[in-house]
């Protein structure tokens, strides 16, 4: 959404919901991993908090302050997951930690990082044939 905006190019959103967790809480989990005592096992990185593609298309449209305030949302392409939201609940009891940092600061993090550093290519798991708003 940032280069397209940036751009003046259309967007369109998946109707997807999605967990984003942001990179600082994911590195205070590792830091309890790491621990000579830390719990064995498989335990779910996540915020246990879904959020629509169309929430950070909103975030960014607003942070880059875009005149292109709509973006349609298509349904997920047939090899796309609707819905990926991990339940963090065993990580909490296993180590106590939870994330932290909220969605928004997550994505405006990033944002500003963009912003700072400049942004010279994206890559997507999206196909081609679902780049539908591509002129």
């Amino acid at each position: 959404f940032y280069k397209r905006l940036k751009a003046g190019k259309d967007c369109f959103c998946s109707s997807t919901i999605r967990d984003f967790l942001d990179i600082r809480d994911f590195f205070s989990l590792m830091d309890l991993a790491l621990e000579d005592e830390a719990p064995c096992g498989i335990f779910n990185v996540s915020t246990g908090e879904g959020k629509k593609i169309k929430d950070v298309y909103e975030i960014v449209a607003k942070h880059l302050r875009s005149e292109n305030s709509e973006a349609p949302e298509l349904p997920p392409a047939s090899d796309d997951a609707p819905y990926v939201v991990l339940d963090p609940s065993h990580t909490y009891k296993s180590f106590g930690w939870k994330a932290l940092v909220t969605f928004e600061e997550t994505i405006l993090n990033q944002l500003r990082w963009y912003d700072e550093h400049g942004v010279n290519q994206i890559f997507s798991h999206l196909n081609g044939n679902q780049n539908k708003i591509e002129k």
